[in-house]
């Protein structure tokens, strides 16, 4: 008879229901070396903090762990490996926004991030860290960050532009700004909007 170690299972109480998940903590306590390297990878990528990854990853961990079978004779590192950068994937889809900084934006302000941590930035370097941080939601323009520059004017015309696609935004049907809303302003994933 196999017992589940599931909250809420008729076997809750029981005593083997104990050993089972002592067993499954010591397992996932074990490898929770599989999920650092994935984590630190994909945080390096993406620019986001490599301990939400971790988080992520360990709840990658656990249901690589629910599903492993050890008849099939595939050792369990290699069959949690891509639960973990499954899981971790699966997170950075649901945050994506619909739209995207460009590629070069992106790529000057991670670097940035990495590079400038406690010391200060231009105006100009501190506007693009604050729309690469705040990408995923609506913001107003702060424009105590710009100087006199021909790349601060460029902001400038950049967040004229984000004004008229806000007009824009006005002009659509309820469904569609309803649609827009929830996942450009609230930050909710197409999966929570559908």
């Amino acid at each position: 008879m196999l017992l589940s170690a599931k909250a809420g299972d008729a076997t809750h109480n029981h005593p083997l229901d104990k050993t089972c998940l002592k067993r499954r903590n010591r397992q996932i306590q074990d490898n929770l070396h599989l999920v650092q390297p994935i984590a630190r990878h994909y945080a390096q990528q993406t620019g986001l903090e490599s301990d939400d990854l971790l988080q992520v990853g360990c709840l990658g961990l656990i249901k690589a762990y629910n599903r492993y079978d050890a008849q099939r004779g595939a050792p369990f590192p290699s069959f949690a490996k891509p639960h973990i950068r499954g899981a971790i994937l699966h997170f950075l889809r649901d945050r994506v926004g619909l739209i995207r900084l460009p590629r070069a934006v992106e790529e000057r302000a991670m670097q940035m991030v990495r590079s400038s941590e406690g010391s200060a930035l231009s105006p100009a370097d501190a506007l693009v860290v604050d729309h690469y941080r705040s990408k995923q939601h609506w913001v107003e323009f702060n424009d105590d960050l710009l100087d006199d520059t021909a790349q601060a004017m460029d902001l400038v015309e950049r967040s004229e532009a984000w004004s008229r696609v806000n007009k824009l935004f006005r002009n659509l049907e309820n469904d569609d700004q309803c649609a827009l809303q929830m996942v450009v302003i609230d930050g909710m994933s197409l999966r929570q909007t559908a």
